[in-house]
C-alpha cells in the first residue's frame, strides 16, 4: 500500500516543481544527477552513507561497492522517462520491498507458523494502480489519498482518517537500555581489531555518542550489532 500509493513521500526531496499547481511537465521532466540522488534520497533513507561505510572498514573500503550508484542505476533503468514518484517507487519495489520488507515478513511469520498474505501486491491490482498518473496516484499532503478515496464506501471514516501506525520497534531505547551490554561487548575496540573487518574507532565515533545520548546513530549501531551477531553465528564458529 505504501509503495503503490505514496511511498512514504520519499520522492518529495527529488522533485523540481512549484508548490502549486503541480503541472504534468514539472513532475515528468525530471533528470537528477548522481550527487543529488545520493544526497536527497540515498543518504536520507538508508543506514550508512557510502563514505561512512568505507570509513568504518579496516581496509579503508577501496573495494567496497557503492550502494548509491547501484540504486541510481536502478532509478534510471526502471523508469528513465518517468516522474520522481514513479522512479522511486520502481526502485523500491525492485530492491527494498522484496529484499527487506517481504523477506522479513516471510521469516517472522513462518517462525510463528503464520501464513501472511500481501493483497496489495496482486498482479492485476499493481498494474492497475501503476497505470494511474503519478500526479493523481500520490499526494504529498495526503499519502495514500487515492486509496482512502477508493475504499471510502467500504470502511468507516474513523478508520480511513486514522494516522499511520508503522511496524516500528523502539531500537533507540533498546540500544541504550537492555541491549547496551551487548553493544559494548560486540562492538568493543579490542573485538573489532581482532575481527579485522571494521575500524576500532567505531565505538568512539558512533557507539559512545549514541549510548550517551549526545547523538542518534540508531541505524548505524543497529546495523553493526546485527552484523556482529550474524558473524558470530555463521562465520566465527
Amino acid at each position: 500500500g505504501d509503495e503503490l500509493f505514496g511511498n512514504y513521500g520519499k520522492w518529495s526531496h527529488l522533485e523540481d516543481r512549484p508548490r502549486w499547481p503541480w503541472s504534468r511537465q514539472a513532475l515528468d521532466a525530471f533528470a537528477p544527477d548522481a550527487d543529488r540522488f545520493r544526497h536527497d534520497f540515498f543518504e536520507r533513507y538508508y543506514y550508512f552513507p557510502d563514505a561512512e561505510k568505507r570509513a568504518i572498514m579496516e581496509s579503508g573500503g577501496e573495494t567496497c561497492f557503492d550502494t548509491s550508484s547501484f540504486l541510481f542505476g536502478r532509478f534510471n533503468d526502471d523508469h528513465g522517462g518517468g516522474s520522481a514518484r514513479d522512479r522511486v517507487a520502481a526502485t523500491d519495489m525492485a530492491t527494498q520491498l522484496p529484499e527487506e520488507f517481504l523477506m522479513m515478513t516471510d521469516r517472522f511469520s513462518m517462525a510463528h507458523s503464520l501464513e501472511v498474505r500481501t493483497p496489495f501486491l496482486d498482479n492485476e491490482l499493481t498494474d492497475l494502480v501503476l497505470s494511474v498518473p503519478a500526479r493523481l496516484r500520490t499526494d504529498p499532503k495526503d499519502l495514500k489519498g487515492l486509496l482512502r478515496r477508493a475504499i471510502a464506501p467500504l470502511l468507516p471514516a474513523q478508520l480511513r482518517r486514522a494516522p499511520k501506525k508503522g511496524f516500528v520497534i523502539p531500537l533507540t531505547r533498546w540500544l541504550r537500555g537492555p541491549l547496551r551490554p551487548m553493544c559494548e561487548d560486540l562492538l568493543a575496540p579490542a573485538r573489532l581489531r581482532a575481527q579485522g573487518l571494521f575500524s576500532a574507532d567505531f565505538r568512539d565515533r558512533y557507539l559512545r555518542p549514541h549510548l550517551d545520548g549526545t547523538a542518534d546513530y540508531t541505524n548505524r549501531v543497529w546495523a553493526m550489532l546485527m552484523f556482529q551477531l550474524w558473524h558470530d553465528t555463521f562465520v566465527a564458529d
